[in-house]
Formats: structure tokens, sequence, C-alpha cells
């Protein structure tokens, strides 16, 4: 394994979180935070010279990136902006330890949104700021940030995608010039963010909220720069703005770029994957509101506002609340639970199993039950009238079972750590489907911070395995991995 060219990209990365911190330095000045400021400038630094000694020690790139190294860089990669990412809240003090600053840069980058931080409100604007940009960055990184970054790798690009992407997306090709594609997604995702800060403004939130929650609404992050989420706000309106632009950010964004540069209208509309992502949002809709009225006694109104936010919210993984679903019946708990694990659709900004998947599975079952009884029929598994591959057939379903396989093991030890039932399945659910808030005592009205550290471990590393393909991170616990052949 070529270890110089994993350092040669990694530094890169690290080099990008680093000038990304120059943002929320000029936002601390701005508000007069000048020893907030340093500290971002500080941490720029760091991480720029970081980047200079692992980039300059490497040797002149290569023709050729093997998968093994590819793997490397993208696991390595998202570990780089984790790492650099938690120095502004170690110099700055914002959390005691190390632990919990790293805690809380992983759950930013992944757009996981479990929190540390008890007391939101009385940090600095400029801690906030890059709480919510570290959530946009990591939304723009799921869909971008590799390719972006990796067509100077040649080859090496597609297989960045491959170890980075989840496991049954095929078929969506958008431009087989990776470089023009990319910017094509940026584009539509700052447009968004843009078009969503608008909106909110009108609505009648302050310019830094606005902006806030733009960063970690179509990222489907689910920070907030206030105590309560976005209940603190109570703004109908905001709501409105805040469920499209979620509901937005779960969808394929391939879709959006046949939609705006293609102009293919009924394409978009007639994706399988979009089609089962709404009815599975409807579905979960109908249930919980139902719920909330008959066994909690909600008006109906009371029970369209608060049922539609917080369901879609959990269903494409944001994790932003409007109330404390963990006082809700045990049917709708049940079902927000299932959203977590599935998620939104695959090439989204969302986390879970993701959408493709679930459909990938109930296609293979749907085979399977017809071949019990008539073992002669040859059946293709399709997607949209075209067979899938038995590759990624196969990786499909694998990657379910080894998720649920990770989810069951972590919540083993979380419950061997101390946490009740349904605090250690939540948590961990919620972290591998990068939601955030769960039930018991990380509901949305509490958080990660009485965990005990070996448990934030597990549950960092739930959120990186969530995020990125499950496949590249327990590839690199196989010993094989490593042995140079």
């Amino acid at each position: 394994m070529n270890f110089s060219i994993v350092r040669r990209y990694i530094a890169i990365v690290i080099a990008i979180i680093g000038i990304a911190m120059l943002l929320p330095a000029v936002v601390s000045c701005c508000y007069r935070e000048s020893a907030v400021a340093f500290a971002f400038l500080a941490s720029s630094g760091i991480a720029l010279a970081v980047s200079v000694v692992l980039f300059y020690r490497t040797k002149q790139k290569p023709a050729y990136i093997t998968y093994r190294e590819t793997i490397l860089i993208v696991v390595g990669s998202w570990f780089g902006a984790a790492s650099a990412g938690a120095l502004p809240y170690l110099i700055t003090g914002t959390f005691p330890g190390v632990i919990d600053a790293f805690f809380e840069s992983v759950s930013g980058f992944t757009t996981t949104g479990a929190s540390v931080m008890t007391d939101i409100v009385s940090n600095p604007y400029g801690i906030l700021f890059w709480r919510s940009f570290t959530q946009w960055l990591g939304g723009m990184g799921l869909i971008a940030l590799f390719v972006a970054l990796f067509p100077v790798f040649g080859m090496g690009a597609a297989r960045m995608l491959e170890a980075e992407t989840p496991a049954g997306q095929e078929g969506e090709k958008l431009n087989p010039r990776l470089r023009i594609a990319v910017r094509r997604l940026l584009i539509i995702y700052v447009a968004l963010t843009l078009l969503q800060t608008i909106f909110l403004i009108v609505s009648g939130l302050p310019l830094f909220d606005s902006i806030n929650l733009s960063f970690t609404s179509i990222a489907t992050g689910g920070f907030a720069p206030t105590a309560l989420s976005i209940e603190d706000y109570h703004n109908g309106a905001a709501e409105i703005v805040i469920m499209v632009f979620m509901f937005l950010g779960g969808i394929n964004f391939s879709l959006f770029y046949w939609l705006v540069f293609r102009n293919q209208f009924k394409r978009v509309l007639k994706n399988v994957e979009l089609r089962l992502y709404v009815a599975i949002a409807l579905i979960a809709l109908v249930i919980v509101n139902y719920d909330l009225i008959v066994n909690m006694g909600m008006t109906f109104s009371e029970a369209i506002r608060v049922g539609f936010f917080n369901t879609l919210s959990i269903s494409t993984t944001t994790g932003y609340s409007t109330t404390d679903f963990n006082t809700w019946p045990s049917l709708s708990k049940a079902v927000l639970l299932i959203l977590m694990v599935i998620g939104g659709s695959a090439g989204s900004t969302a986390g879970g199993m993701k959408v493709i998947r679930i459909l990938v599975l109930g296609k293979y079952l749907h085979r399977d039950i017809l071949k019990f009884f008539n073992p002669q029929r040859i059946i293709s598994l399709k997607i949209e009238n075209s067979a899938l591959s038995a590759t990624a057939e196969r990786r499909a379903i694998e990657l379910i079972l080894m998720y649920l396989t990770v989810l069951v093991g972590a919540t083993l030890v979380m419950s061997a750590i101390g946490l009740d039932i349904v605090s250690a399945v939540s948590s961990v659910a919620s972290c591998m489907a990068s939601v955030g808030p769960g039930f018991g005592q990380v509901g949305p009205y509490g958080n990660y911070a009485a965990i005990p550290s070996a448990g934030k471990g597990v549950l960092m590393f739930a959120m990186m395995s969530g995020r990125v393909e499950l496949f590249s991170v327990l590839a690199l616990f196989l010993p094989s991995f490593w042995k140079r052949f």
C-alpha cells in the first residue's frame, strides 16, 4: 500500500477544513468576539501547517491508485476533517476534554446532530456558526467533496465514489466528466441553501439563525443555535420552510441534476426510489397523526403541526424537533425508530440504510417467494426496467445485514456501559442513521453529554459507519487489508 499517496490527499482535505475556518473567524469579528476569532485563526493555522507537512512529505502522485488506498483515503479524510474540526472547540474551551470536542466535530461532519453541548445559547456566535457549517460541509461532502477533490486521481475518482457511496445506488450517471457534474451539484446545493435562507428571513427569523438553519436543513444535519431546536422559534411559517428543505435534502441529488440541467421532469417523476421515499413518508405521517389524535388526545390541528414536522425531521434524518416526541405514544415512537433505520434516498444528504436498499430488499424477497413455489422460474431483479447486477444486488443485501449487525452489537455495548435499553437502542440507531436525537436519555430535550467516554467512542464509530460506506469502514478492521501484497 502506498501510504504516501494516502497522506497526500488526506492533507488536501485537512487544508480545505483549515481554509473553511476563516469564515467563522469573520463571523466572530462581526460579533466582536475577538478571542473566538483568534481561536479560529489559530485552528486554521494548525490545520494548514499539518496539511503542508503531510503533503510535502509525499512523493509525486502516481497514475494508478488501488482499491485499498482509495478506501483508506476516504475514511481517513472523514477522520482528518473531524480531527481538524475539533480544534476550535478545544482552543476556545467550549468543551472540557478532547473526547467531547471530537464527538461534536464528528457529529457535525457526519451531519448527525447528536450534541454534547449542554448550554447552546450561551456559546459564542462563531462557535454556533462553526457547528452548523461543519454539517453543511459534511452534507456537501457526501454528494461531492471527494469527487470535487479527486478528479486529479484520474481512474481513482470513480473508485472514490464506490468506496463512499451506498451499495445499490446504480443507474443514475450524471455526466461522463465528473468535474462538470460535481460543479453542477454544488451549484444546486448552494442555491438551495441561499433560497432557504431568504425564505426563513421572510418568515421572520433573524439573519444569523436563518443562515445556520439553512446550513443544517439542506444537509439534513439538525444542529440549531437554540436550546430547544425549532420549538424555540414558535414560528409556523419557518417550520413549513424547514420541512420543505429537509424533504428536498432527503432526495437523490442526481434527480435535481436531471431536472435543472437536463429538463427531464418525467424521468424524475418516474424514479422508483423517489416514489417509495414519498410513500414511506406519507404512510408514516398518517399513522403518527392518527396515533397522536386517538391515543394522546391532540386536536387535529395540533397533530398536523407537530406530527408532520417531527415525522419528516426523523424520516429525512435531520433531527430537528418542535416538541418532545419522547412523550409520544409507543406506536408513534416505533414508527420514528423505523424511519431512523430506513433514512432517506441514496445520493442525498440523509443517512440511514437508504430507501434504495429497502427497495432492493423488497424485490429480492418478492422474487424468492415466487421462486419458492416455482423453482425453475428465472426472474431478474429490476430497478426501473433495468436489471440490477448480481454484484449490486448482493452488496445491497449484505450491507443491510451488516448494518443491522453493527446496530445490534453497538446496542449491546451501550447497554453494558449502563444505558437503559430504550436509550441504548435509540442512541445507536440515531447515530448510525445520522439523526441526532433519540428516545429516553438522548431524547430531543436531552443530549449525549452524560454518556460515558466509552459510550461516546462507540457512538462516534456508529456515526462514521453510518455516514461512510459501511464496507469501507469495516474493511479497515481486517488484518489482510494492511498486508503488503
